[in-house]
Protein backbone atom coordinates (compact mmCIF):
# COMPACT_ATOMS: atom_id res chain seq x y z
CA UNK A 1 0.00 0.00 0.00
CA UNK A 2 1.35 3.59 -0.93
CA UNK A 3 1.88 5.56 2.36
CA UNK A 4 -0.80 8.53 1.36
CA UNK A 5 -3.44 5.44 1.37
CA UNK A 6 -2.34 3.86 4.93
CA UNK A 7 -2.46 7.69 6.56
CA UNK A 8 -5.75 8.03 5.35
CA UNK A 9 -7.02 4.65 6.50
CA UNK A 10 -5.24 6.01 10.12
CA UNK A 11 -7.12 9.33 10.06
CA UNK A 12 -10.53 7.46 9.40
CA UNK A 13 -10.18 4.90 12.08
CA UNK A 14 -8.90 8.08 14.38
CA UNK A 15 -12.23 9.47 13.73
CA UNK A 16 -14.09 6.79 14.11
CA UNK A 17 -13.41 5.72 17.12
CA UNK A 18 -15.58 7.02 19.97
CA UNK A 19 -12.49 8.27 22.09
CA UNK A 20 -12.66 8.98 25.79
CA UNK A 21 -16.11 11.11 25.61
CA UNK A 22 -19.22 10.35 27.51
CA UNK A 23 -21.45 9.20 25.30
CA UNK A 24 -23.37 6.54 27.69
CA UNK A 25 -27.49 7.23 28.30
CA UNK A 26 -29.40 5.18 30.54
CA UNK A 27 -32.95 5.98 32.22
CA UNK A 28 -33.13 8.30 34.74
CA UNK A 29 -34.34 6.23 38.08
CA UNK A 30 -35.41 9.95 39.33
CA UNK A 31 -38.75 9.30 38.03
CA UNK A 32 -39.38 5.72 39.58
CA UNK A 33 -39.63 6.53 43.02
CA UNK A 34 -41.78 8.57 45.54
CA UNK A 35 -39.40 11.12 46.86
CA UNK A 36 -42.26 12.96 48.87
CA UNK A 37 -41.26 9.82 52.18
CA UNK A 38 -38.32 8.07 53.34
CA UNK A 39 -38.95 4.91 51.60
CA UNK A 40 -39.45 6.12 48.10
CA UNK A 41 -36.02 8.15 48.90
CA UNK A 42 -34.40 5.18 50.07
CA UNK A 43 -35.51 3.02 47.00
CA UNK A 44 -34.03 5.42 44.72
CA UNK A 45 -30.51 5.48 46.53
CA UNK A 46 -30.74 1.61 46.08
CA UNK A 47 -31.95 1.86 42.46
CA UNK A 48 -28.91 4.15 42.11
CA UNK A 49 -26.57 1.92 43.85
CA UNK A 50 -26.84 -0.92 41.30
CA UNK A 51 -26.88 1.54 38.00
CA UNK A 52 -24.37 1.08 36.07
CA UNK A 53 -24.55 4.63 34.78
CA UNK A 54 -25.54 7.69 36.57
CA UNK A 55 -27.43 10.03 34.94
CA UNK A 56 -27.30 13.92 35.39
CA UNK A 57 -30.83 14.02 36.16
CA UNK A 58 -30.14 11.61 39.16
CA UNK A 59 -26.63 13.20 40.01
CA UNK A 60 -28.32 16.74 40.25
CA UNK A 61 -31.43 15.06 42.63
CA UNK A 62 -28.21 13.48 44.68
CA UNK A 63 -26.18 16.78 44.69
CA UNK A 64 -29.23 19.20 45.38
CA UNK A 65 -30.09 17.09 48.24
CA UNK A 66 -26.69 16.82 49.57
CA UNK A 67 -26.36 20.89 49.66
CA UNK A 68 -29.84 21.93 50.50
CA UNK A 69 -30.88 18.39 52.76
CA UNK A 70 -33.99 18.04 50.21
CA UNK A 71 -34.80 18.36 46.50
CA UNK A 72 -38.42 20.10 45.77
CA UNK A 73 -37.57 20.15 42.24
CA UNK A 74 -39.63 18.09 39.84
CA UNK A 75 -38.13 18.68 36.71
CA UNK A 76 -34.47 17.92 35.79
CA UNK A 77 -34.65 21.89 33.84
CA UNK A 78 -35.49 23.25 37.65
CA UNK A 79 -32.62 21.17 39.33
CA UNK A 80 -30.13 22.87 36.65
CA UNK A 81 -31.30 26.47 37.49
CA UNK A 82 -31.33 25.64 41.22
CA UNK A 83 -27.66 24.35 40.82
CA UNK A 84 -26.99 27.47 38.44
CA UNK A 85 -28.53 30.02 40.68
CA UNK A 86 -26.32 28.68 43.47
CA UNK A 87 -23.08 28.79 42.26
CA UNK A 88 -22.40 25.02 42.14
CA UNK A 89 -23.02 24.29 37.99
CA UNK A 90 -21.20 26.44 35.30
CA UNK A 91 -23.75 28.48 33.45
CA UNK A 92 -23.01 26.95 30.43
CA UNK A 93 -23.81 23.50 31.78
CA UNK A 94 -25.88 21.75 28.54
CA UNK A 95 -25.60 17.60 29.60
CA UNK A 96 -28.84 15.88 28.47
CA UNK A 97 -30.84 14.71 31.46
CA UNK A 98 -30.76 11.08 30.47
CA UNK A 99 -27.10 11.42 29.32
CA UNK A 100 -23.84 10.15 31.84
CA UNK A 101 -22.70 12.54 34.63
CA UNK A 102 -19.26 12.89 34.47
CA UNK A 103 -16.72 13.02 37.23
CA UNK A 104 -15.83 16.38 36.40
CA UNK A 105 -19.17 17.62 36.58
CA UNK A 106 -19.85 16.09 40.35
CA UNK A 107 -16.45 17.33 41.23
CA UNK A 108 -17.14 20.89 40.56
CA UNK A 109 -20.33 21.25 42.31
CA UNK A 110 -18.73 19.42 45.33
CA UNK A 111 -15.89 21.50 45.61
CA UNK A 112 -17.89 24.54 45.34
CA UNK A 113 -20.40 23.34 47.65
CA UNK A 114 -17.66 22.58 50.13
CA UNK A 115 -15.94 25.64 49.64
CA UNK A 116 -12.79 23.47 49.03
CA UNK A 117 -9.99 25.54 47.76
CA UNK A 118 -7.48 22.92 46.18
CA UNK A 119 -3.78 23.58 44.97
CA UNK A 120 -2.08 26.31 42.94
CA UNK A 121 -3.66 25.32 40.10
CA UNK A 122 -7.14 25.52 40.84
CA UNK A 123 -6.85 28.57 43.61
CA UNK A 124 -5.59 30.62 40.35
CA UNK A 125 -8.42 28.94 37.91
CA UNK A 126 -11.02 28.00 40.14
CA UNK A 127 -12.84 24.49 40.61
CA UNK A 128 -12.92 23.50 36.54
CA UNK A 129 -14.22 19.97 36.53
CA UNK A 130 -10.17 18.51 35.76
CA UNK A 131 -8.84 20.02 38.89
CA UNK A 132 -12.23 19.73 41.33
CA UNK A 133 -11.64 16.12 40.16
CA UNK A 134 -8.07 15.42 40.99
CA UNK A 135 -8.62 17.41 44.28
CA UNK A 136 -11.81 14.93 45.21
CA UNK A 137 -9.22 12.26 44.36
CA UNK A 138 -6.69 13.36 46.52
CA UNK A 139 -9.45 14.05 49.46
CA UNK A 140 -10.15 10.52 49.11
CA UNK A 141 -13.76 11.56 48.41
CA UNK A 142 -13.77 10.36 44.74
CA UNK A 143 -11.72 7.12 43.41
CA UNK A 144 -9.18 7.80 40.90
CA UNK A 145 -10.30 8.53 37.30
CA UNK A 146 -10.65 11.17 34.75
CA UNK A 147 -13.16 14.47 34.51
CA UNK A 148 -14.65 13.26 31.28
CA UNK A 149 -15.04 9.56 32.53
CA UNK A 150 -18.79 8.67 33.36
CA UNK A 151 -19.88 7.78 36.98
CA UNK A 152 -21.39 3.93 37.81
CA UNK A 153 -24.36 4.32 40.47
CA UNK A 154 -22.31 2.98 43.18
CA UNK A 155 -19.29 5.01 42.72
CA UNK A 156 -22.02 8.06 42.70
CA UNK A 157 -23.55 7.40 46.16
CA UNK A 158 -19.87 6.32 47.62
CA UNK A 159 -18.96 9.78 46.57
CA UNK A 160 -21.75 11.30 48.61
CA UNK A 161 -21.66 9.88 51.21
CA UNK A 162 -17.61 10.99 51.52
CA UNK A 163 -18.48 14.43 50.73
CA UNK A 164 -21.72 14.24 53.65
CA UNK A 165 -18.66 13.25 55.80
CA UNK A 166 -16.01 15.63 54.67
CA UNK A 167 -14.94 17.66 57.38
CA UNK A 168 -12.46 19.72 55.76
CA UNK A 169 -9.04 18.16 56.49
CA UNK A 170 -6.65 17.01 54.59
CA UNK A 171 -5.42 13.79 54.80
Amino acid sequence: MHRTTLICLGLLLAFASPGCESTQHASSLITEYDHSDIDGEMEFWHGLAEAAVTTNNDAFHGLIELANETDPHSSYDQRVAWLQQNGLLDEDFNGAPDAAVTRGTVAQVICRYLKIKGGVSMRLVGATPRYATRELVYLEIMEYGTEQQALSGIEFVATISRAQQFDGKVP
